[in-house]
């Protein structure tokens, strides 16, 4: 039993440490080649300031644990991103725009599916201090760029904006509990069960349409077209909310006239603190999304500035699995003799140099598996014989 792990939580071995590794040095070189700094957050902190402003679907993923120098209780990381929140409110000067961007392990209480790891190698960016649709198709293009980077290039972009769901609770003056109810009918689209709810309260019957029409409004780009329509009489901030999104959407095509685009303007995952554009990509064969991101100025908000903030993260591991990039395969690997021989030596550090891996053939032990290539001596040259 001493080597038994955890459900969900699991070692990763040679080669998909280096793929990890490669996958890692191409995202945070992209990062940084569009401005985003690094930063590395401790593990473990304060409960308070892991937990504040999230809402509780991520106060259940933390795991807790007693300080034993100060007696206050600690979390351990379930996601970075208030903490990139905190470390931008606390170290940076919020008045300009600021890139930042993480990645590191985190734990979870619980998998968010069946097949997900229970420790993710999160990765993701975040930009502070942009309050426009600039700053949302910004972080939007790079989450893009990021998924492309990685070799991951099949998927569809889903956007929502969770503005639309917020107005529409507030003009029907929905409370608490209602807002949960309603939330969670929205998420598993239940349509069955939301006439039973609208009937539950008394609204004004064309507030009450749009309840329930908002279920429905799912699909491809016909669904803004409707949702136009279908909101032209809406209170001001469902309007606003429906036309930043178009906005969004109008920028994206013209900067990605290829990206696969899907609506949900029912989506309001983690909308307790999203407050604008929702926005995740998904691929056949995995019922999650493999990244997702959105606005969350709230967030930044309870650290003290009132920053505008919008972001986007990722499991790196799964990232991988799914990637089809030559870049993050493993490299040749190479065995050579042990002879004491200058002109040899010289050889095995330019192939080095150069990516291969060189291990030397040492007396006695069997060749190690993965072995491409020996290098060889042929006509008084070192050279490589498959």
């Amino acid at each position: 039993m001493q080597w038994l792990l955890p459900a969900g939580i699991e070692d990763t071995l040679p080669p998909g440490v280096k793929r990890l590794e490669s996958a890692r040095n191409v995202v945070l070189k992209l990062f940084d080649s569009w401005g985003y700094d690094q930063i590395i957050p401790p593990l473990a902190e304060f409960q308070e300031s892991l937990l504040t402003g999230v809402g509780q679907d991520l106060a259940d993923q933390t795991f807790r644990l007693m300080d034993p120098q100060t007696g206050k209780m600690l979390g351990i990381r379930a996601d970075m991103t208030p903490q990139a929140a905190r470390v931008a409110a606390r170290h940076f000067d919020l008045s300009r725009p600021v890139r930042l961007c993480y990645l590191g392990s985190t734990l979870q209480a619980r998998p968010t599916s069946v097949h997900r790891s229970r420790s993710p190698l999160q990765v993701g960016a975040e930009l502070f201090g942009e309050s426009g649709s600039a700053g949302d198709v910004e972080i939007v293009r790079l989450m893009v760029a990021s998924l492309q980077s990685l070799g991951v290039t099949d998927f569809v972009l889903a956007l929502g904006h969770v503005g639309i769901f917020h107005a529409l609770a507030e003009q029907a003056g929905l409370d608490s509990e209602q807002k949960t109810r309603y939330f969670d009918i929205l998420q598993r689209k239940a349509l069955t069960e939301i006439d039973i709810f609208l009937g539950s309260i008394s609204i004004p019957d064309q507030l009450r349409e749009d309840l329930r029409r908002l279920v429905d409004m799912h699909g491809d780009a016909e669904v803004l077209d409707e949702a136009r329509v279908l909101f032209s009489s809406s209170c001001d901030g469902v309007r606003a909310a429906l036309n930043q999104l178009i906005e969004i959407t109008e920028q994206l095509r013209a900067h990605l006239p290829d990206l696969r685009l899907n609506f949900d303007l029912a989506e309001t995952r983690g909308y307790q603190y999203h407050t604008g554009l929702v926005f995740a990509a998904y691929v056949n064969g995995e019922g999650q999304a493999i990244a997702s991101g959105g606005r969350y100025d709230g967030v930044a908000r309870v650290f003290g500035t009132g920053s505008a903030a919008t972001g986007f993260s990722a499991d790196l591991k799964n990232l991988v699995e799914l990637s089809t990039a030559d870049e993050l395969a493993e490299p040749v690997l190479v065995l050579a003799p042990t002879d004491a021989d200058v002109t040899l030596t010289e050889k095995i550090t330019a192939l080095r140099a150069d990516g291969y891996r060189i291990v030397y053939d040492l007396p006695g032990i069997d060749v190690p598996d993965g072995v491409n290539a020996r290098l060889e001596l042929v006509d008084d040259s070192w050279q490589l014989q498959n």
